[in-house]
């Protein structure tokens, strides 16, 4: 459990990030999650992600949260993906809940379970306990399953490689290892496939101003798993029309090495 029953903490949630989804598909998704939260019995505030929360903390605005709930919401194919990730900030940890759904109903449908599940079963995967692997170019030669919309990645040990996206374009990569980082970089000019499954005017307009996709990773399970975080541009549309582009924006990543 992420909390005691004779304890109910302060809970933050902070805008969700979208693709591929409208924006008032996404306000409905996180309108549930935070008055399921609320039937749970915790005190729940919404995070202004540009505002100064250590200024509002000292002067007393309001307590810290002991929880943060981030997430996204994005289109694949068909389907729906909601990822769920819950910051405990007293230790540290990071747990995140995936669930994939055919229809926007189904999921609002399941969105009390899914809350449910998430603050309870959340999958650990980022805690100062974590083992990591010492990453060297040797260990990272091959071909790695990727996630989202990217299907295949293969590194080779000349600090190059390859990304293949489920929209069938390739990208090329370099990469460096900093402080056993590996920091991957977008080595090809954008192209609206990049963005698959985005509308096709909304991939186009963002594939012209979008900063260059990056990766860092640390490695992890004897060296059969690379996890960490793809740093881009995000958008907030509706229909055709771009609301918003909002650098620098994070999303957790995992690459699994086949053969594992």
């Amino acid at each position: 459990m992420l909390y005691s029953q004779d304890h109910k903490p302060l809970i933050g949630i902070m805008p969700f990030t979208t693709q591929g989804i409208r924006t008032d598909e996404a306000g409905i998704i996180e309108s549930l999650i935070q008055s399921y939260m609320e039937e749970m019995g915790n005190e729940v505030i919404r995070l202004d992600p540009a505002a100064n929360l250590d200024v509002s903390y000292n002067s007393g605005l309001f307590r810290p949260p002991e929880y943060i709930f981030s997430g996204s919401i994005s289109q694949e194919g068909a389907n729906r993906i909601l990822i769920l990730e819950i910051h405990k900030q007293t230790t540290g940890e990071r747990f995140l809940y995936t669930s994939t759904h055919k229809t926007l109903s189904d999921l609002i449908l399941k969105v009390r379970s899914i809350v449910t599940v998430a603050v309870t079963t959340g999958e650990t995967i980022r805690t100062e306990s974590d083992p990591q692997e010492q990453l060297t170019a040797t260990k990272l030669a091959g071909t790695w399953r990727g996630d989202g919309e990217i299907q295949v990645v293969r590194l080779s040990r000349n600090l190059a490689g390859t990304a293949v996206f489920t929209s069938g374009v390739q990208m090329n990569l370099i990469y460096t290892i900093e402080d056993n980082t590996l920091k991957v970089f977008q080595n090809s000019p954008n192209t609206e496939r990049f963005y698959h499954p985005l509308p096709y005017h909304v991939a186009r307009q963002l594939s012209a101003e979008a900063e260059p996709m990056r990766w860092e990773f640390r490695l992890y399970e004897k060296g059969k798993l690379l996890r960490g975080k793809r740093i881009g541009t995000g958008v907030r549309y509706e229909g055709a029309n771009i609301l918003e582009l909002v650098p620098g924006t994070e999303i957790s990543a995992e690459w699994t090495k086949y053969g594992r």
